[in-house]
């Protein structure tokens, strides 16, 4: 038995160098960036997973809370919008419409921020939905 080969850069998860746990890139920062940079990318990753769960809890909101103690601008920024969503509508169901009804200068945050790029679409900010994309979706087509 020979000793496994990484698969992946334990930092990034790009390819490593031959014979080593790390990137060329990662490699070359000092390992309290490397840190910071995996610290981060996990707080945004669980972020997401909040905003996509049925409810956000207040274990959850504590977790938000603690993310803000991070040092970048981008993730505090997610963060504040994500506990501001949080606060005001926990519950997943119709979420953004409600959002879009009742604190549009929110909507206009989310819309505006590009953190969000992944989970918004404005059809269903707005509510117009067209004929031919209901169409393209009907499982049991009329007969």
């Amino acid at each position: 038995m020979g000793r496994r080969r990484m698969k992946k850069c334990k930092y990034c998860g790009s390819t490593p160098r031959r014979g080593h746990g790390l990137c060329r890139a990662c490699d070359a920062r000092p390992k309290a960036e490397n840190v910071r940079r995996l610290a981060i990318h996990k707080a945004e990753e669980t972020l997401c997973h909040f905003l996509c769960q049925k409810n956000i809890s207040e274990a959850n909101i504590e977790t938000i809370r603690s993310f803000q103690r991070l040092d970048d601008s981008k993730l505090r920024e997610f963060t504040d919008l994500v506990l501001e969503i949080a606060l005001v509508k926990p519950r997943k169901r119709r979420r953004w419409k409600w959002l879009a009804e009742n604190h549009p200068e929110i909507m206009q945050r989310v819309r505006e921020s590009p953190s969000f790029d992944w989970i918004l679409d404005e059809a269903d900010l707005e509510g117009s939905y067209s004929e031919e994309a209901d169409e393209q979706f009907e499982i049991f087509p009329e007969f």
